[in-house]
């Protein structure tokens, strides 16, 4: 049987099709390639997987720039062909860990590489890249409502935590009431209780990273409930003040 050949623009567009599925597919295993650990191994898997994608994506793209577009002609486009791949591959990526059953500060964790790390100058907006393509042009890596999930998901896991460590301290406090020796006085004679110091320390723990998701916590509570949140206002950007209802 005599074979068909293809020539002309032919060639051009089949060599075209087998270089973006090859490039494609080298991309993805790649991107695939960066679980090193799991949880079970490593509780600490998800920052360490973030940050080995951002610095595998960051060196390669930098590679892509500096040597490899002299391998293709022109009318590849070579670069911004390569930084739409990784941006895919890396969104593909990070939907599929939304399927986990992650943690809060998992959570925390990926909506912080997601919204921040991923356009910072760390990685796609890093000097030698920014200059080839435009960031701002790129589609977000989760769609807004598998965000506003993982929102809900974390405020409903934060507000639990918060609730079983109030019930605690409350439980001790009135233990400790209850005790056949008196409460401590202040210098005043007045008894005393360590409650309110203990309920500012445990939610200032909780809130210490910079997160969009976790100012959007301390704003629920602050509406929810009578604290007064004012003082962690060095650790969150958000109008703090007394709660509704706190008087």
């Amino acid at each position: 049987m005599q074979k068909k050949q293809i020539t002309g623009p032919q060639r051009l567009i089949a060599s075209d099709s087998t270089v973006k599925c090859v490039l494609e597919g080298t991309v993805s295993t790649r991107i695939e390639g960066t679980q090193a650990v799991t949880r079970e191994t490593d509780k600490m898997w998800l920052v360490r997987l973030l940050e080995i994608t951002r610095k595998y994506v960051l060196d390669d793209l930098i590679v892509v720039k500096n040597l490899m577009v002299q391998c293709f002609p022109p009318h590849y486009n070579t670069f911004n062909r390569f930084f739409s791949l990784y941006h895919n591959a890396v969104s593909t990526r990070v939907k599929e860990l939304t399927w986990e059953d992650l943690e809060a500060n998992e959570i925390v964790s990926l909506l912080t590489w997601v919204l921040n790390t991923y356009k910072s100058v760390e990685m796609m907006g890093h000097p030698d890249l920014c200059s080839e393509f435009d960031i701002n042009q790129l589609e977000p890596l989760l769609p807004q409502e598998v965000v506003d999930n993982l929102l809900s998901k974390y405020v409903k896991t934060f507000t639990s935590n918060i609730t079983g460590w109030l019930r605690k301290a409350l439980e001790t406090d009135k233990k400790d009431w209850l005790k056949e020796t008196e409460p401590e006085a202040d210098q005043d004679g007045y008894y005393q209780t360590t409650l309110p110091a203990i309920v500012f320390q445990v939610t200032e723990s909780c809130i210490r990273e910079d997160c969009e998701s976790v100012r959007r916590v301390v704003v629920l509570l602050s509406e929810s409930c009578g604290f007064d949140f004012s003082f962690l206002r060095p650790h969150v950007d958000v109008p703090l003040g007394k709660a509704r209802g706190s008087g």
